[in-house]
């Protein structure tokens, strides 16, 4: 149990959400007080050598600034760590949390109080109370392993960034970047792109073989082999290997690659006879799948529940945060930004009982336990599950928003199959004889479920494909041979799961950092989604190969997928107390800031790349297509003849008009509709604290919208709407912030 302060005593507990303070107090008792940081407190400022913020001369030493918005914050911590008799760090349990506990304490000035820190997976009773009574100090190697990620991700993005900007004609208006982990990641998308658009298509032919026995039953067999000089050569149609097959990385089979070929062995198979030569049976046994960690958690909500990574996560904390259940704040599940398959002893146990309750002994063997498949496994928490197992999706179901039910019907189901028994199949395989003019050998599979195991939690249906009695030299009567002409087909583009789950295996960016990584690529139009696919665009295509440009000679590229994934590895070392993390930032700043600065002074004198226009759909009378023009928060569309056609339209089009190329060409030396009317001075709940106001909403001339100070002109507080995705929001406020500065300095 906890350590029940006297009454005179406060003990001070600090934790991240807001979600969770009340819960956390009712555990505790009265004599302790929870609040919360909500997250990050200060950031990075823009000051010093290339606004790093980080004096890059002096052991890489940083400038911090409090968020505007999180001064309270700290005041209130400051004051009730004048009363408190302790001071408990209860954010969450992975590596920005200690790095949150830490610039709390920082920011705070609490160096001299006493200080626990203390971390929980799951918010239950249990869990809290067991913490507290195992205490112990800020862990320095996180803290510096924060810093190093930190400061490497500040300088790859701001001085990476630059390097393209200064490469890009208008590059710098456009706002193009670079990333640490967001420039691999893009890679990965343009790289796939090429290959679609450089693949070749093969053509091969599958033929199939529609028999029955004496008895009328159907069975449908495929071209197996061919006989030639009593050499037995294997025939596929399967894709893969095709392909092999084309690469020579396999020379052991053959496929059919014309029609001409095929014609000739249905003619062939037309005046054979067929004969059953063997039947084979083999049991196969099917593994259930580890519990969910971050990544296949949100794989498997995009895959089955059709919900993005972002989302996937943010529902996932919710339920960790806690339900109101009957009354009661619940967490459903225990910490959601994870890498690790691990399950506590208790929970083993509890879902150890409920199999053998709810489906029977024979549906589980004991604890299974699984070994992280990530490149960088590094926390040492639980894998995600329920915080009790007895909490059923159906029992909770009524509690819970139906992107909440999918979710946690997605992460209980997967808890326990984890835990239960293989499934067991049965396949039957039929080895057929055509003997004629020539001989080929067909194969007919059959499979049948013996035991369910595991997989009466899967979300995919089970579906038996069962054989007809049948003996072996058993003729077969012939009623059709089936040739069907196919391409092979290149590599689908990378959707959102396919994509987290490339960069898990290449070991880039961590479980938390997938969902922002994604939002990030595509809020800054590097690439599109299409039917559920990326497509890289002009612009993401440009960056990533400017930035390839840049840095191919730089022993610090941040395009090496490798290099990404050895740097996560020195994290991980640092983080272990085994590498040292300004050596870590010595060795890749100097190279990169060489690189950068190179790259920079080279595009003063040498020509600049130019972003290819991207297809607009809209065009003029002359038929020539209008292409985007202007800056970033400035576009428009302009007809490609300019400046000998001076039709303009502003974007974004209106709704109620729909352009085409015949019916609906854009008339030349069209000028700009009207634009919108100006919209209400909505209030934005942001306080402009040089006035002690209410920010509202404005509109620009370019119809973007901003947030202004409504003193205007007394006060020209002014800065862009706040964005959706987390890296934009840490951007915005930090800009936000030191705006704010200003305006109070004044």
């Amino acid at each position: 149990m906890a350590t029940i302060a006297t009454a005179k005593e406060i003990n001070l507990v600090i934790v991240e959400s807001p979600a969770k303070t009340k819960t956390i107090e009712k555990y505790l008792g009265k004599n302790y007080k929870v609040i919360a940081s909500v997250g990050h407190i200060r950031d990075l400022t823009n000051e010093g050598k290339g606004g790093l913020g980080i004096d890059v001369e002096n052991k890489f030493t940083p400038s911090y600034l409090i968020d505007a918005d999180k001064k309270k914050v700290v005041k209130e911590i400051k004051d009730l760590s004048k009363k408190a008799n302790k001071i408990f760090l209860a954010t969450d349990p992975d590596r920005e949390g200690e790095a949150i506990a830490w610039h709390v304490v920082e920011a705070a000035g609490l160096s001299n109080k006493t200080i626990y820190r203390i971390t929980f997976n799951e918010i239950t009773e249990k869990a809290v109370l067991q913490a507290f009574d195992n205490p112990r100090e800020l862990d320095q190697d996180l803290i510096d392993a924060h810093k190093g990620r930190r400061f490497s991700d500040r300088i790859a993005g701001f001085r990476g960034s630059r390097a393209v900007q200064a490469n890009v004609k208008g590059g710098r208006n456009k706002g193009l970047s670079a990333g640490r982990v967001q420039t691999p990641a893009l890679g990965l998308i343009v790289d796939r792109e090429r290959i679609i658009e450089n693949f070749k298509k093969q053509e091969y032919w599958s033929i199939s073989v529609n028999l029955e026995n004496q008895k009328h039953f159907p069975i449908v067999s495929k071209l197996h082999s061919r006989t030639n000089n009593n050499e037995k050569i294997l025939i596929t149609d399967d894709q893969t290997e095709i392909k092999n097959i084309i690469s020579k990385k396999n020379i052991n089979k053959e496929f059919i690659k014309s029609e001409e070929q095929s014609k000739s062995i249905k003619k062939d198979l037309e005046n054979s006879n067929f004969v059953i030569k063997n039947i084979r049976t083999q049991e196969t046994k099917s593994k259930p799948p580890a519990p969910f960690v971050t990544s296949t958690l949100q794989r498997s909500a995009s895959t089955n529940a059709g919900i993005i990574p972002a989302r996937t996560l943010a529902i996932a904390q919710s339920l960790y945060e806690g339900i109101n259940i009957g009354g009661t704040n619940t967490g459903l599940i225990t910490y959601m930004r994870t890498d690790s398959t691990n399950l506590s002893e208790s929970s083993l146990s509890e879902i150890g009982n409920l199999i053998k309750e709810n489906y029977g002994n024979k549906y589980t063997i004991g604890p299974r336990r699984y070994k992280s498949k990530s490149k960088n496994a590094q926390e040492a928490h639980e894998a995600i599950r329920p915080t009790s197992i007895l909490n059923t999706p159906d029992k909770v179901s009524k509690y819970l928003n139906p992107d909440q039910n999918k979710i946690y019907k997605l992460i209980w189901n997967r808890a326990v199959a984890s835990q239960m028994s293989d499934s067991i199949s049965l396949i039957t395989t039929l080895d057929i004889l055509a003997s004629g003019d020539k001989e080929y050998s067909l194969q007919s599979k059959g499979e049948i479920i013996k035991f369910e195991g595991h997989k009466i939690l899967s979300t995919s249906k089970i579906r038996n494909s069962e054989l007809p009695k049948l003996f072996e030299n058993e003729s077969l009567k012939l009623n059709e041979v089936n040739t069907i002409k196919k391409f092979t087909d290149p590599p689908p583009r990378y959707n959102e799961a396919s994509l987290i789950r490339k960069m898990e295996e290449e070991g880039i960016g961590r479980p938390s950092t997938y969902a922002s990584i994604l939002q990030t690529i595509k809020n800054r139009k590097y690439a599109e989604v299409e039917k559920k696919g990326f497509i890289p665009t002009p612009t993401g295509i440009t960056v990533t190969d400017q930035l390839r440009k840049i840095f191919k000679n730089c022993t610090q590229n941040i395009n090496d997928l490798r290099f990404t994934s050895n740097m996560e590895e020195k994290l991980d070392l640092i983080a272990n107390g085994k590498e040292n993390w300004i050596e870590f930032l010595e060795k890749f700043y100097h190279p990169f800031e060489e690189t950068v600065q190179k790259a920079i002074d080279d595009a003063k004198i040498g020509d600049k790349a130019v972003i290819p226009a991207e297809p607009t759909g809209v065009f003029c009378e002359k038929g020539l297509e209008l292409v985007k023009r202007g800056k970033k928060y400035n576009e428009f569309l302009g007809c490609s003849d300019w400046p000998d056609c001076k039709t303009l339209l502003n974007l974004p089009l209106p709704e109620n008009i729909k352009y085409d190329k015949y019916d609906n060409p854009v008339k030349c030396g069209s000028k700009p509709l009207p634009k919108t009317e100006k919209i209400s001075a909505e209030k934005s709940g942001v306080i402009c604290l040089g006035e002690n106001e209410l920010l509202i909403r404005k509109r620009k001339r370019d119809q973007n919208e901003f947030l202004g100070c409504s003193k205007f002109p007394k006060c020209k507080v002014a800065f862009p709407m706040k964005p959706e995705d987390s890296d934009g929001i840490k951007k915005w406020e930090l800009q936000k912030n030191q705006i704010m500065e200003k305006c109070v300095d004044k």
